[in-house]
């Protein structure tokens, strides 16, 4: 083996050559199909499909949603509180997701942090969600979240 001396030392003032590696590259792939995820739930909620925005949550017994004190168990009674919620679809609401921060735990686990406004007819909403996700074969799902919320006159 021999060294090449003659090449001269890069110089300090050049920055280094970012070297992105295939860990960093799978991070950022999940991280957007987690985005994209929350992209269709916020659509779906505004579409006033309740079908569409539960889609992200894993369909399981042992899902937890937490909001505002409450905490509801399971795919199904989720579903069931949403639904007792929104009997009349259009009391929906319009939702925007505004910020959003995802950490990519490991390669079978993330977290996201969500800041977001709904829209009503008399006043809107702010709030944010923390939720955390795991892959699975079928794709990243919530297996947790809760939410804070603050009404704005």
């Amino acid at each position: 083996m021999s060294l090449n001396t003659d090449s001269p030392p890069p110089s300090p003032s050049e920055p280094p050559a970012l070297n992105i590696t295939h860990a960093q590259e799978a991070q950022q792939s999940d991280a957007l199909q987690i985005a994209s995820l929350l992209a269709g739930q916020f659509a779906a909620w505004n579409a006033k499909d309740i079908d569409g925005y539960m889609q992200v949550f894993w369909r399981s017994p042992l899902l937890v949603y937490v909001t505002e004190g409450s905490v509801w168990t399971g795919w199904d009674q989720v579903k069931a509180t949403v639904e007792r919620q929104y009997p009349e679809k259009n009391n929906m609401g319009h939702a925007v997701l505004e910020r959003l921060q995802t950490n990519i735990v490991s390669p079978e686990t993330a977290t996201t942090i969500e800041w977001w406004t709904v829209y009503f007819p008399a006043a809107k909403v702010h709030g944010f969600s923390t939720s955390t996700w795991r892959k699975f074969p079928e794709g990243w799902r919530v297996i947790e979240t809760h939410t804070s919320t603050l009404e704005v006159p």
